[in-house]
Formats: C-alpha cells, sequence, structure tokens
C-alpha cells in the first residue's frame, strides 16, 4: 500500500506498506517520519476529510474501511513540535529519573491557558515527596466529563481535547459491533450499542471502565487508576504487558483527577509537569498510592453505595450508585449530580 502523509508543515510519502501491518505499526511508522508522538496522532482520510478511528489499534490496514491504497492522509496532533524539536527530544532523560515528559507537552502547555481549571498545589493535601520531586494531584472540573478530561491532560497536555475522546469511544464501539467483535455488546454495555455511542457522546454521561479500556487501546498506553477509599490500584490495557508507557488518575468513586510528577511545588511550574511514566516504574505506582492515602486522610473519597444523587431531569433523589443506574435505565435520565 502507499500513502501520501500531509501534516501542517510538512509531507511525506509512504510505499511498500503491508495491508497486514497493525494501525498502531502505521502510526509508529508515521511517528518516525514526522516525529509527532503515536500516541497524540489524529488521521483524516476522504472527502470531507473524516477521522479514521479503528476499534483497537491492532487492526490490521486492511480491514480498516475508511482507509485505501493511496489515500491521502491529514496527519495532525493537539500537541505541535517547535522547529527546534527532533523525534529523539520528544523522550527526553531528565534528572529525576523519569523518562516520559514529552517535550512536545511542555511547549503545549507553555503556549496555552489551559490551567484556569486546573487547581493550584494545596501543602495540606495535593501532593507526596517522590525522588527528587512530588506527586501531586491535579484537580479536575467536576462536570461529569472528568475521566475525558483528565485523560486528555495526562495524553495531550491540555484539557481542551476531552470532548473528542467521547467520539473514540462511540466511533470505537461502534466499529467493534461491525467487525462482529464481542468486545462490546450489548450485554456487556448494559443497553443496545447504538443506545450506548449516543448516551456517551451526551456531556453529562460518566466514564468508567469501559472508557478505561478503550482509551488505553487506543493511545496504546496504560491507564492505571488509584482508588482513594481502598488504595486498589487497577491497570487498563495491561493484556499481555503490550504497553510501556503509562498515565495515572486518582478515583474518589465518582470522580477523577489527573497524578502528575513536577520537582517544583510552585504554582508557575505547570509546564514542568511528567505527564507519563514507564510502565515498569514501580516507584512511581507507590507514589501514586502515596498520594491516594493522603487525599483519603482528608476524606477525599466518596462511597458510591451510600451518597446520594439528584436527578436533574426529574428532581428524584436516589441513594447509591446502583439505583442511579437502574433509574438512568428506566427512564433514560443522565444527567446527575451529588446531593448532599
Amino acid at each position: 500500500m502507499r500513502f501520501r502523509i500531509k501534516t501542517s508543515s510538512s509531507s511525506h510519502t509512504l510505499n511498500d506498506i503491508p495491508e497486514t501491518l497493525s494501525f498502531r505499526e502505521f502510526l509508529l511508522l508515521i511517528e518516525k517520519e514526522t516525529g509527532i508522538p503515536s500516541a497524540t496522532i489524529t488521521i483524516k482520510a476522504g472527502y470531507p476529510p473524516k477521522i479514521i478511528s479503528v476499534p483497537q489499534n491492532s487492526v490490521p490496514l486492511s480491514q480498516i474501511e475508511t482507509l485505501s491504497n493511496g489515500d491521502t492522509l491529514i496527519v495532525s496532533s493537539p500537541v505541535q513540535l517547535s522547529t527546534s524539536e527532533t523525534p529523539n527530544s520528544i523522550k527526553k532523560q531528565s534528572n529525576n529519573g523519569y523518562d516520559y515528559k514529552p517535550q512536545s507537552k511542555i511547549n503545549t502547555l507553555n503556549n496555552n491557558n489551559d490551567h484556569s481549571s486546573i487547581s493550584e498545589p494545596d501543602n495540606e493535601k495535593h501532593y507526596v515527596k517522590c525522588r527528587d520531586g512530588y506527586m501531586i494531584k491535579r484537580d479536575i472540573p467536576d462536570d461529569n466529563s472528568c475521566l475525558f478530561r483528565a485523560v486528555s491532560y495526562l495524553v495531550h497536555g491540555t484539557q481542551e481535547n476531552f470532548y473528542g475522546l467521547r467520539t473514540v469511544i462511540s466511533d470505537s464501539i461502534t466499529n467493534s459491533n461491525k467487525l462482529n467483535s464481542t468486545s462490546y455488546s450489548e450485554a456487556i454495555l448494559g443497553r443496545p450499542v447504538p443506545q450506548y455511542c449516543n448516551w456517551i457522546m451526551q456531556p453529562n454521561s460518566w466514564g468508567g471502565a469501559i472508557e478505561l479500556q478503550i482509551l488505553a487501546d487506543w493511545f496504546s498506553i496504560e491507564i492505571v487508576t488509584v482508588d482513594i477509599k481502598t488504595g486498589t490500584h487497577y491497570v487498563f490495557g495491561l493484556a499481555e504487558n503490550k504497553y510501556t508507557t503509562r498515565i495515572y488518575l486518582l478515583y474518589s468513586g465518582i470522580h477523577y483527577d489527573a497524578i502528575v510528577f513536577n520537582p517544583s511545588l510552585s504554582v508557575n511550574a505547570y509546564s514542568n509537569d511528567t505527564l507519563m511514566f514507564p510502565a515498569s516504574d514501580s516507584h512511581a505506582l507507590d507514589c501514586a498510592i502515596q498520594l491516594s492515602k493522603l487525599v483519603r486522610s482528608k476524606s477525599g473519597f466518596t462511597d458510591t453505595t451510600s451518597f446520594k444523587l439528584l436527578c436533574l431531569d426529574c428532581n428524584t433523589t436516589l441513594v447509591g450508585e446502583k439505583n442511579a443506574t437502574i433509574h438512568a435505565s428506566k427512564t433514560g435520565h443522565t444527567n446527575f449530580t451529588e446531593s448532599k
């Protein structure tokens, strides 16, 4: 197969690409040509150009209906490399012992004002000492899109792309169903596939384990959630140890926040946030768990079996996540908020 690759600043030609090449391998090949990190690449094809999405990055190119031999592919990334950077500088060794602090993310954080919705570190709550710096909880807005915002920040260095991640979920489930995969069947989703895809696109719909697994495969990373109440961690994308990079989320029972490493506690030091970590780094995991325990000591978790939710669609008060789920399935209501 042959493709022409166009970015905002360059053009490339890829020749003799095997049809059996997986989409993940294809992204890595594009990364090698363009210098754009594969985990942040968006590909558009056709006219008008539409984003190419696949249920799993392991799908071979021959099975992607929206991709054809000879296509011109528009490749972009929310994270843009500066002219002084090279592909090798994307993953640079830092003196704090962590390898995964993409320079492109640092530039993104310097060049936008997306910090207005991220909390400043609080010396009483938000960090623990870790190596030569601190593991810090970056608070994410409580707007029913916290999972998507947190992942967007940790992968792209900005929350601006969070709604696009809902599209990734919907498209991935739809495409998986078209391939007769049982990964996201009605039995697993708890509702018919079209209904679930419409539901997850609503801004008031919460993401959970299904969304985390899809996003892990989409970005070819491990997503680790640390439960504040129990200190237990869950790894999405762990199968066969296929991903070498991971991000960390802090989970309160109803809300996700981002976990980052930073050598400084200065409120002006977001540009030095380490957003990704080697999956093999057990010390980073230990620090994330220590952070969860600290937050727990400040009552930073919600007991989902006894907390109260108010359905804003009908003003019904519900006790516990189970009752809220039942109510949503019966009524189709999805607009909930925690009730004190």
